[in-house]
């Protein structure tokens, strides 16, 4: 893997005049439905989704390309191809990209028959890169639109358009937290 297929957070000058997010995930998990959501959503600065089925991207588009600032990885629970390709692009990311500037969105959570992905191997993923999980369904508007807005909100802190909140302090605050079988005196 050479480094110029690594998807760097800080290889290019961010833009203060816009946001630019990546969507990450296997033809038919809803990467343009939640696209759409999210340009719906968000409104200051501009924001520019784009979508794509894995990394790494083209070395081509490279000085074409702007700074991508989130990621966003997209995983059909009932299809694991989906969690495959997640899984390999994950190793084109650079490490800098886990501090506060990727999320994972699962959908197909209601879909208990068809489950071809366990939670827990989802969640250990998330965990393992230290990201937060939502679970979305996408064919509920409403529910679409909220985590569209939980995205947005997460995007707008990781570029520093939120005052007071950082990606340092949103890990800061995660590493603080004490253990679940830790006792307190």
């Amino acid at each position: 893997m050479g480094d110029t297929t690594m998807l760097k957070a800080f290889s290019k000058m961010p833009s203060i005049y816009r946001a630019v997010v990546l969507i990450v995930g296997a033809p038919g998990v809803g990467k343009h439905q939640l696209a759409k959501a999210l340009v719906a959503a968000g409104n200051q600065p501009p924001l520019q989704v784009r979508t794509v089925t894995h990394l790494p991207l083209p070395e081509e588009t490279q000085s074409r390309r702007p700074r991508i600032d989130f990621v966003i990885f997209m995983v059909d629970q009932t299809n694991r191809q989906s969690f495959m390709t997640v899984k390999q692009s994950l190793q084109f990311l650079d490490l800098t990209y886990m501090m506060g500037k990727i999320c994972f969105v699962l959908t197909q959570v209601n879909n208990t028959i068809c489950r071809s992905v366990s939670f827990g191997a989802i969640r250990q993923l998330a965990d393992n890169c230290r990201s937060q999980l939502l679970c979305c369904n996408m064919q509920n508007a409403e529910e679409l639109k909220c985590t569209a807005h939980q995205l947005i909100y997460k995007l707008y802190s990781s570029v520093g358009l939120k005052s007071n909140v950082t990606d340092l302090l949103i890990e800061c605050t995660k590493a603080a937290k004490p253990a679940e079988n830790s006792v307190t005196l």
